[in-house]
């Protein structure tokens, strides 16, 4: 019994620690059974076209629209989204459906009713709380046609506690489909990764904010400088997977001076979206992360991160 024991608590320890095992069970697709409530309601919205993480903070926001008043959920037609080279897409391109389909309903036809479209100001994302969607809970098709986005995680306005209950309700159901977990899998498993905490990671962002006068001014402005800040933060002891939307072979010379095994993985031949997610992907089993300030992909990173490392207890829900 005790060796029965003891082959289960190993077999377990190396399942829980395994990139497969928790990249699935924490972000792939997660189909839940539960019963849900919708009225012959509706809310819709007009897609921002400024990049992947815009329109998924814009998403995050209407599905808590949609789950607080029991509407359905309408997702425009495909549009072009910034960075991603002209691609039509959704958001369920990236997210899958059915995960979601278990906390709201979900449609992409539009019902023949009337639009009514919520007045909203630059500041909406501060503005939108219970009282003000309660104002127009008697129109039956809510259309919000230029929701403005913060620079982080877009929200509307509750109580800290409401808060955290809507990003535990956002990590349950909204889940990668499955092909984005498998590419990124077995790209760390061919450069030998297959637990987290195996390796650390950084994304360098430079492309269109390395102009600006607070890039200019840090460590991001100059990879020399930039060397120096991460063999201050992060050891030596690991691998290192570098992300950036510059050029990885020069910046990988220069991480080569300080560190022994630098890893660039390769996504050319990955869509421009797939690259943009599986990147993302590709840091969240890491030990440590360092991004870029004022970088949504980043921030998103860390999210992630916050999912896989609750499930194999390397951080408590506090």
């Amino acid at each position: 019994l005790l060796l029965f024991s003891f082959i289960v608590y190993i077999s377990y320890k190396f399942k829980s620690n395994s990139i497969s095992y928790l990249f699935n069970k924490c972000l792939g697709p997660n189909i839940q059974n539960e019963k849900k409530t919708c009225n012959n309601k509706f809310v819709s919205y007009k897609r921002t076209n400024s990049g992947f993480n815009n329109f998924r903070m814009q998403l995050e926001t209407l599905i808590s629209i949609a789950y607080i008043t029991k509407r359905t959920l309408i997702i425009p037609p495909k549009s072009i989204v910034d960075h991603l080279d002209g691609q039509n897409i959704d958001e369920f391109d990236v997210f899958d459906w059915d995960s979601l389909s278990s906390l709201i309903c979900l449609t992409r036809d539009e019902p023949d009713i009337k639009k009514y479209i919520i007045p909203i100001t630059i500041d909406s994302h501060k503005s939108i709380d219970k009282s003000t969607l309660d104002e127009y809970k008697n129109e039956k098709y809510w259309y919000f046609e230029n929701l403005p986005l913060p620079s982080s995680e877009c929200y509307i306005k509750l109580d800290n506690d409401t808060k955290q209950k809507q990003r535990r309700m956002l990590n349950k159901y909204l889940r990668f489909k499955k092909n984005y977990i498998d590419i990124a899998v077995d790209l760390l498993n061919k450069h030998n990764i297959y637990d987290v905490n195996s390796y650390n990671s950084v994304h360098f962002r430079r492309g269109d904010f390395v102009h600006s006068a607070y890039y200019k001014d840090n460590e991001l402005g100059d990879i020399n400088n930039y060397n120096e800040f991460l063999s201050t933060h992060i050891s030596n002891n690991k691998p290192l997977l570098f992300i950036s939307d510059s050029d990885k072979n020069e910046i990988k010379t220069e991480l080569e001076k300080k560190y022994k095994d630098v890893i660039t993985i390769n996504t050319d031949s990955l869509s421009k979206l797939e690259s943009t997610i599986v990147d993302m992907l590709l840091c969240c089993g890491s030990d440590k992360f360092i991004g870029s300030p004022h970088s949504t992909f980043s921030i998103y990173i860390m999210i992630l991160m916050g999912k896989v490392y609750r499930e194999c207890k390397c951080i408590d829900d506090s």
